[in-house]
């Protein structure tokens, strides 16, 4: 039987992967995961590993890659802005209206443009209206409820994460001042949690790695003979 620690066991924390091998590999993984992520299954662990990966290596080189990762984060900021629109205009405005009245002092304090400042919101004004509405909904829990609370602040933080997320995905330089160590590890990290969860996306379908990895980049090329030393004999006449 298989020994059941492997799986426990991170496969990138090996010092005889040399960074230039784990740059090669993380960055076709990345192209790989993309190219897969036709749903926007992928999102989040696309922003999660590019966010590694420009932390220990820098910019992402690959211009198409570079242009995947940031429609993939810019979708997953859009889909989290649309739910929070979606609940704020109808449930969460319902709740206010039912519990605090309408017209009311507080319903104002939320829809002071009505319901059209949700939907017409910039991207650049998006999070500083998420944010107003979140303190509301925090500090006025004893009138609207603390599962309005607790549903708004969900929304909100999952917006945020993702706009952080998209800003991240632009590509950014490393930081001489962090400890390599700490970011390779992280790096590491990060991999290993892609495994885990793309393997149980395919329980019982090994063959489905090749979609996501490709193993051989990790691999050390077949090692050049070493060069004879010593007395050499004759050369052959011709």
């Amino acid at each position: 039987m298989m020994d059941l620690k492997r799986f426990f066991r991170n496969p990138f924390d090996d010092p005889q992967i040399s960074d230039d091998e784990l740059r090669a590999f993380a960055e076709d993984h990345l192209g790989r995961l993309s190219a897969a992520n036709t749903g926007g299954e992928f999102d989040s662990r696309l922003t999660n590993t590019t966010a590694a990966f420009t932390a220990f290596f820098g910019q992402v080189t690959s211009n198409e890659l570079k242009i995947a990762l940031q429609k993939a984060a810019t979708q997953q900021m859009n889909t989290r802005w649309t739910a929070f629109v979606a609940y704020m205009t109808r449930g969460g405005e319902a709740r206010v209206a039912d519990r605090a009245g309408n017209p009311s002092a507080l319903y104002t304090e939320f829809f002071p443009r009505g319901l059209s400042e949700f939907h017409q919101a910039k991207v650049i004004d998006q999070q500083s209206l998420a944010d107003r509405v979140k303190q509301l909904a925090t500090t006025n829990a004893a009138t609207l409820g603390q599962d309005f609370a607790d549903t708004v602040s969900g929304l909100v933080n999952a917006h945020n994460a993702a706009r952080a997320a998209q800003v991240t995905s632009k590509g950014q330089t490393v930081d001489a001042g962090t400890d390599r160590r700490t970011l390779r590890a992280a790096m590491e990290v990060q991999l290993f949690d892609n495994v885990l969860e793309l393997a149980q996306k395919h329980k019982g379908a090994p063959d489905a790695s090749a979609n996501y990895f490709d193993q051989s980049l990790l691999e050390n090329p077949q090692a050049t003979p070493p060069t004879p030393t010593g007395p050499q004999p004759p050369a052959p006449n011709p």
